[in-house]
């Protein structure tokens, strides 16, 4: 019996068309569902120096702020926050779609430092929208000075709390922490969330590594604020720019293993004459891995939308 030679050909072509195409299809399935990898650096290697960010600082108190860049304008107004005591309110919406569904919840944060003492309070209520059901958030992490734990040093105190109120207007959500939650050492802190709460501010980390450009600085005689954008693209950038604030977001955002892939994030600051924070808008685009996610689909993609406003002095109460 004599066997075509086209046949054989053939059975060739689909064989390996069949391999090349199940290899290919994986590909795309593992490209669409997967997360790229975190930032390599440490906090410190990604932020400026505390040796040029004093020079700044030091400078400040003899120049005038258009003597500056933006990027040294936000090192300078950061460092500001590290030595006075601070309020800043954050409110806003995280906008989630999985599956063509769309899930807007509200946010409301409250980070506080008054003397060695920062109380850092996130609100975010439970929403059901269609078959999803979004995670109830309500923490708090304190991070005070004067006590120490059994290793010589201060520790994190990390609890969760009960609603007190869930709106009707972002302002008026609020929580109590009367349990007395789980105490962190400084190790165990910064192996999860890469900073200190005194480190991690801000949610950005805006440095030569993160960020290159020169956007204009423009004057809001109005307001007597300056202001200036931020854009940063891509997620190499943003895994560096948000390295404790990825981490942050992963943990508590309610769902099992959380991962981020990075888009891009606006950030529109502005700065008065004193050159304190007076306001940042963020306006952030990334897709959010987990287990648990509704459906089938173990990723969403997430538009956060946050008003950040600044308090500074005797008005400041824990």
């Amino acid at each position: 019996m004599t066997i075509s030679y086209k046949k054989i050909i053939s059975t060739f072509l689909v064989i390996v068309l069949a391999v090349f195409t199940g290899f290919a299809i994986g590909k795309i399935y593992l490209d669409g569902n997967k997360t790229l990898g975190e930032s390599n650096y440490t906090f410190a290697e990604v932020h400026a120096s505390k040796e040029m960010v004093e020079d700044l600082y030091k400078q400040s108190l003899e120049k005038n702020i258009t003597d500056f860049t933006p990027k040294e304008l936000y090192l300078i107004a950061e460092y500001k926050l590290s030595i006075q005591n601070f309020k800043i309110e954050t409110t806003g919406f995280i906008d989630s779609g999985v599956m063509g569904i769309s899930a807007k919840v509200d946010m409301r944060s409250v980070k506080t430092k008054v003397d060695d003492k920062i109380v850092y309070s996130k609100y975010s209520p439970s929403k059901s929208i269609g078959p999803v059901n979004t995670p109830k958030i309500c923490k708090q992490f304190t991070y005070d000075l004067s006590k120490k734990g059994f290793d010589g040093k201060p520790y994190i105190n990390i609890v969760e709390g009960d609603f007190i109120s869930t709106g009707p207007n972002l302002e008026n959500i609020d929580g109590i922490f009367t349990e007395e939650g789980e105490n962190w050492s400084q190790e165990d802190y910064i192996e999860q969330f890469k900073a200190l709460p005194n480190e991690s501010i801000l949610p950005y980390i805006i440095s030569d590594i993160t960020y290159n450009d020169n956007p204009d600085l423009v004057y809001d005689s109005e307001n007597e604020v300056y202001k200036f954008e931020i854009v940063l693209s891509g997620h190499n950038v943003l895994s560096d720019a948000t390295l404790s604030y990825s981490r942050e977001i992963s943990y508590t955002c309610g769902y099992k293993n959380a991962h981020l892939t990075w888009k891009n994030s606006i950030i529109n600051v502005a700065i008065d004459n004193n050159f304190n924070f007076k306001s940042i808008d963020y306006n952030e685009f990334y897709t959010l891995f987990a287990e648990d996610l509704p459906m089938r689909v173990k990723n969403a993609d997430v538009n956060d939308k946050f008003f950040s406003v600044f308090t500074y002095g005797d008005e400041v109460t824990l």
